[in-house]
């Protein structure tokens, strides 16, 4: 596969607690002031008013009020009410996500999310706006979930840890793949199904 040409975008496929997060480049430089410009009168707030608040919840109430629309999303968690979270997201079903910004970085909320932490009352915020973007990642994001799917079991015999994600990049028109997975400080490549994959730690792919 990493000798076939191609064309599809750079994208990373996180699989974290049965949800699909797709990272799109654009994650990097996301401009929260940007998204406040833009105009829709589709927003509403949300409130949790309980303990024992997970991202899992969140990310399943952003499925239930976002289907099929480009949103912005402000969540403030109370123990981290100075430190909201900034989203922008499209969900393409139940339990799959296009990121295309974050603040804090992604990064740093994929470890957020792994750390499994519980709030308490929360605040969503949700801007829905007219759009997709989707169109420009399918291909991708296809070809990481095909992946995914036949080479979490392999990953698992290895003893290499459970397979979290799959990155794929074009480098110079080919297809660079590397498995994200949850053991630590493994750096090393090997052919798995007839494919030559890199293997790094969640750390590292990110």
């Amino acid at each position: 596969m990493s000798r076939q040409i191609y064309t599809g975008s750079n994208i990373v496929l996180l699989n974290l607690s049965g949800f699909d997060l797709i990272l799109t480049p654009e994650t990097e430089n996301f401009i929260p002031e940007f998204w406040h410009t833009k105009k829709t009168d589709d927003w509403q707030y949300i409130i949790l008013p309980r303990r024992s608040v997970s991202f899992l919840q969140v990310f399943k109430i952003l499925s239930d009020n976002c289907a099929g629309k480009l949103c912005y999303s402000r969540i403030f968690f109370y123990e981290l009410r100075d430190r909201p979270v900034d989203l922008v997201l499209e969900p393409i079903d139940t339990k799959t996500f296009v990121i295309y910004g974050s603040n804090p970085s992604f990064p740093r909320i994929v470890r957020r999310i792994l750390a499994n932490p519980k709030y308490s009352n929360t605040v969503v915020f949700i801007a829905k706006f007219n759009e997709t973007k989707y169109e420009r990642y399918k291909r991708a994001a296809s070809i990481a979930r095909r992946i995914f799917m036949e080479l979490s079991p392999v990953t698992i015999s290895r003893g290499l840890g459970r397979l979290l994600g799959v990155k794929i990049e074009n480098i110079s028109g080919r297809m660079k793949v590397t498995l994200c997975v949850s053991r630590e400080g493994i750096k090393s490549t090997e052919t798995m199904g007839g494919v030559s994959v890199d293997i790094r730690s969640i750390n590292q792919c990110l």
